[in-house]
């Protein structure tokens, strides 16, 4: 257990997501009054003084020596305040807080200070204002202490995705969310649920999402154009075939078709693609799927609860080329338990013989509502591999797929990532997912319908995003419909 001291307590929270990059698995307090020294590990305390210049952080670091803390660590940050003041103290005291653990720890964070940040939006804003590259690239190293090879990564993506950022308000993507899988996977915490429990109110989902998407189409129609469609999950594919093809029938019968630039499935799971399906996808219009191996290792596959073989990932792949697809995602997650640096070449190699449009490659996060954040809670054996293993897993794919000729597009972070690394979407020239990139880099409206969606209401003109989050709970959605619907519609309507 780590204490935090911090007067005003109102920047606990970035000390917080400071301290969790060098210690993932302790509980980290807000100390209020007299702490528990028996349980406390470490403490720290930090300090700020604030006048219309200058913003100076004091952060100091206790270690426990038996029922004493002993002072062992000590950083003094000092910086001119810029934009807002309360932004420059959280900055000061974010920076002194890293540097103060990086020299205890002797850890190198690769992505320095930024935790939830997108790294790539930081770099459009600085582009958007006229900054040259090579600026870009100084700034996120010596503002934010970025590592170099990173700072470069996401220069990179940048260089494949800036010139396809959205500039024009009126434009819009959909999101249709189908939170069912056929299973649960061991590192998931995604609100899916196992499609089996829901057989029986699959109607009434079907229902509810046909009211929530044709009452706000007729609106979208009337003052947006629709740029991309995507339908994810969960896995849309473990709907049953009449479900399945009544949703495309869904979407195409409400919003205008004609013009838009990219409609996505994520087929995901090869255990729940059929032709039919495949069949019906191709009469609706879509031109990309993902079908998602995560790893090609069977013994993996097993472990970590996907109930198909990397044989039936290959069959379903060549299966969706001969219908025709010629735009497919394949996805790969590092970091599974059970995995070497061996299993991952296989596996990557594995996909490069298949020659997908693109490959998104995973880190693994730790999930805190997932299985596998439950074994580790109870010291169960999950056979992680350690965080330096998981990062030389990273720098053979990035080498790998520079030497094949894929290009990085996109990326982004999440906590809890093993190694506090990322995830990148990789592409051939010219199939860079449109959707991927304006979701990520937030520059587009996004409709978000089904449980669990969430909606963006993008202000181009005033940097400003406004969240419209529909139910999570499946039930809870279908009984809130109207509600949902209203709401939405309401926030869109703020827009023209």
């Amino acid at each position: 257990m780590i204490y935090v001291v911090c007067e005003p307590e109102d920047f606990f929270y970035d000390i917080y997501m400071i301290v969790s990059l060098y210690f993932p698995y302790e509980k980290v307090i807000d100390k209020k009054g007299e702490c528990d020294i028996s349980s406390g590990s470490m403490l720290i305390e930090v300090s700020f003084k604030l006048n219309d210049s200058t913003v100076a952080s004091n952060c100091s670091l206790f270690v426990k020596d038996n029922m004493t803390y002993k002072s062992i660590g000590h950083c003094f940050e000092n910086h001119t305040v810029w934009g807002s003041k309360k932004k420059s103290v959280k900055y000061c005291i974010k920076v002194s807080v890293f540097k103060l653990l990086k020299d205890y720890t002797k850890i190198e964070i690769p992505w320095g200070i930024l935790t939830g940040i997108r790294p790539s939006k930081i770099v459009s804003e600085l582009k958007s204002k006229a900054v040259v590259d090579g600026d870009i690239e100084n700034i996120l190293k010596s503002k934010y202490l970025i590592r170099n090879d990173k700072a470069k990564l996401v220069m990179k993506v940048s260089k494949n995705s800036y010139n396809l950022l959205n500039c024009d308000p009126k434009r819009i993507s959909v999101y249709i969310d189908i939170p069912f899988c056929p299973s649960i996977c061991l590192y998931c915490s995604f609100s899916s649920n196992p499609i089996m429990n829901w057989s029986k109110d699959m109607d009434d989902y079907m229902d509810a999402l046909e009211y929530e998407i044709t009452k706000c189409a007729d609106f979208i129609n009337k003052h947006f154009k629709v740029d991309t469609i995507y339908i994810g999950g969960g896995t849309p594919t473990s709907l049953n075939d009449c479900h399945f093809k009544r949703l495309l029938d869904i979407v195409s019968g409400s919003f205008e078709m004609d013009g838009i630039s990219e409609f996505t499935v994520e087929a995901g799971r090869p255990d729940t693609i059929t032709p039919s399906k495949l069949e019906a996808m191709k009469a609706a219009g879509v031109g990309r799927i993902s079908i998602n191996p995560q790893s090609m290792n069977d013994d993996t596959l097993k472990r970590i609860g996907r109930n198909h073989t990397s044989s039936e990932i290959v069959e379903k792949f060549r299966l969706a080329r001969k219908l025709g697809f010629d735009y497919i995602n394949m996805d790969m997650i590092l970091g599974l338990p059970g995995e070497n640096l061996d299993n991952v070449k296989y596996t990557l190699g594995s996909i490069l013989k298949l020659s997908p449009e693109n490959i998104t490659v995973h880190t693994m996060a730790i999930k805190r509502a997932s299985r596998l954040k439950e074994k580790i809670v109870k010291n169960e054996q999950v056979q992680l591999p350690p965080a330096e293993l998981v990062e030389k897993m990273m720098d053979y794919v990035v080498e790998t797929m520079d030497r094949s000729g894929y290009l990085p597009y996109y990326m982004y972070r999440q906590k809890m990532m093993m190694g506090n690394l990322e995830n990148v979407g990789y592409c051939k020239s010219g199939f860079q997912c449109a959707y991927n990139i304006q979701m990520i880099e937030e520059r587009e409206t996004i409709a978000g319908f089904g449980a669990h969606a969430v909606s963006k209401a993008v202000f181009l003109d005033e940097n400003r995003i406004e969240r419209i989050a529909n139910k999570k709970d499946v039930k809870e959605y279908m009984d809130s419909i109207k509600e949902t619907t209203d709401n939405k519609l309401k926030a869109f309507k703020t827009l023209i």
